[in-house]
């Protein structure tokens, strides 16, 4: 039994212990999920009182921003309604004025009313008065005209009669002398009124067509860009003038910017200059003197666009590369009222309907109609005529020999021998020159006389560039920082004045201005 109680004990005691443990286990377990729970519990709170800070916070924040905004409107609407009660003030104040006035005019209209009353009724009383003298008048003059007879012995009629031939013969030599007064009288005063008539319309015409040839009108995208090209202190359109040699133009139109200068290709460079420098929104002085040399040296591209452009208008193909870019320089050369290019391209069409009327190659006659001045975009560097000179190049270029022929001839008095293709060219350049508003004579002296002033002043030593701007009136002087003192910037200023004060005529005063400036340029990488 012992043996067998043993066993049984052993069982019963693992049994008690695996239950002891398993309550055990059981009871560490709950303890750790409600720590766990209350920890986690614990979380919640702190989580929910922070989101509730933070809540209290936003609330806060979005109080203060919508008082403050409040503040600002209410702020913004006492302004307008202020300045809507000063607007509405001057209006009622101008009414009033406006009121008394009309009182004041109807209080005189008024007064005259009364006057011409008055007037009136003397008016009245003088008809009478007259009336009554007629009335004694004639009575006296029967009385007289019987008083005259009888002295006389001659009736009223042959009185009469006398009375007319002895004052007609008096008359016509009065009149023959006073006709002879009215006639010096009318050619003084004829030749008078023809100059004031011809000297008004010259200053009409040269006014209207100085403007066209002298000036270029820029397109702003917005006012404001005027105040850029300015710049802080005009060091902008200072930079601008000084680098293209043209004088920049603003004034009070909206989004228009003027280009003012002698010199075409000048002011197109300009131009082409600013629309870049406003489409790159980039506006300082290094900028502008960097877009400026770079437009100046692809200006080459803009005189082939122009010769391209006109042959393909005129329908004329085939023509050399070097005599399109020189009918490209044509579009910057002045002929009267137009450019040479313009006055090309209608001597063309007017040569090439001469020619279908009279049977010739229309064909050729424009060719030549448009090549007949491309000699004028080399009269500066070559010597001779135009004529011969464009002959020359269209040989070297391989036109037809018509057109050659045509172009050397048509300016000279050899036309008896030449061949009918240059007498129909002649024609056509005469038709377009003539015509109303086609020439001005008077400009080619004019800008003549301001290449001659550059000429001059760039000839000075130190000088590195002279632009003649505002039609003549100032010269702008660039020299070289290196080659003058700024002490001597005084004296030569002087010495220019002095030679164009006695080798040039010019209205009024000429103002020069020398500038000498060194620039600094580095880079960075």
């Amino acid at each position: 039994m012992s043996a067998l109680q043993n066993p049984l004990v052993i069982v019963l005691c693992c049994l008690v212990t695996a239950v002891v443990a398993s309550f055990a286990s059981t009871f560490v377990f709950r303890s750790r999920i409600r720590s766990l729970l209350q920890s986690t519990e614990d979380e919640n709170k702190k989580a929910l009182e922070e989101a509730g800070r933070d809540a209290d916070e936003t609330l806060q924040v979005a109080r203060d921003e919508m008082r403050s905004d409040f503040k600002k409107r209410k702020i913004k609407l006492e302004d307008e309604i202020r300045q809507r009660r000063s607007e509405a003030q001057k209006i009622e104040k101008k009414i009033k004025s406006r009121e008394q006035s009309l009182d004041q005019k109807l209080k005189i209209l008024e007064g005259r009313e009364s006057e011409l009353e008055k007037i009136q009724g003397s008016l009245e009383q003088e008809e009478k008065r007259y009336k009554r003298l007629i009335q004694e008048y004639e009575t006296s003059l029967a009385a007289s005209q019987n008083t005259l007879e009888k002295i006389s012995g001659l009736t009223t009629a042959e009185a009469k009669a006398e009375l007319v031939k002895s004052l007609e013969s008096k008359a016509r030599e009065e009149a023959r002398e006073h006709l002879l007064e009215i006639e010096e009288k009318a050619k003084s005063e004829a030749e008078r009124r023809s100059q004031t008539i011809l000297t008004n319309a010259v200053q009409k015409i040269a006014g209207s067509f100085v403007n066209d040839a002298t000036i270029t009108v820029v397109n702003l995208p917005s006012d404001e860009v005027k105040g850029r090209i300015i710049g802080r202190e005009g060091r902008n359109i200072r930079a601008i003038e000084q680098s293209t040699g043209v004088d920049l133009i603003i004034d009070d139109t909206p989004e228009v910017l003027i280009i003012s200068c002698f010199n075409p290709m000048r002011r197109e460079i300009a131009k082409l200059a600013l629309e870049q420098l406003i489409e790159d929104g980039r506006i300082h002085p290094a900028r502008i003197t960097e877009t400026v040399k770079k437009i100046e040296e692809d200006f080459d591209t803009v005189l082939m666009e122009y010769g391209e452009k006109a042959a393909f208008d005129l329908g004329v193909s085939d023509i050399h590369q070097e005599l399109v870019y020189r009918l490209g320089k044509l579009q910057f050369r002045s002929n009267g009222k137009q450019s040479v290019l313009n006055h090309s391209i209608e001597t063309a069409y007017i040569a090439s309907m001469m020619a279908n009327e009279i049977g010739l190659d229309a064909t050729i006659a424009k060719r030549m109609g448009l090549l007949h001045k491309v000699g004028v975009a080399e009269d500066q560097d070559f010597e001779g005529h135009h004529a011969g000179i464009g002959a020359d190049l269209c040989e070297k270029y391989h036109e037809p020999a018509e057109v050659c022929a045509a172009i050397r001839l048509y300016c000279s008095d050899e036309l008896e021998t030449a061949s009918p293709y240059a007498l129909v060219l002649r024609t056509a350049n005469e038709i377009s020159t003539a015509r109303p508003g086609a020439r001005r004579e008077r400009l080619k002296s004019y800008i003549q006389r301001l290449q001659n002033m550059e000429t001059a002043v760039e000839n000075f030593s130190g000088v590195e560039k002279a632009y003649v701007m505002q039609a003549g009136r100032e010269v702008a002087v660039m020299v070289e920082p290196s080659g003058i003192s700024d002490s001597e910037v005084k004296g030569l200023s002087q010495d220019i004045a002095h030679t164009l004060r006695t080798e040039f005529s010019f209205p009024g005063q000429v103002r020069v201005t020398v500038v000498r400036e060194n620039r600094s340029v580095d880079t960075a990488t």
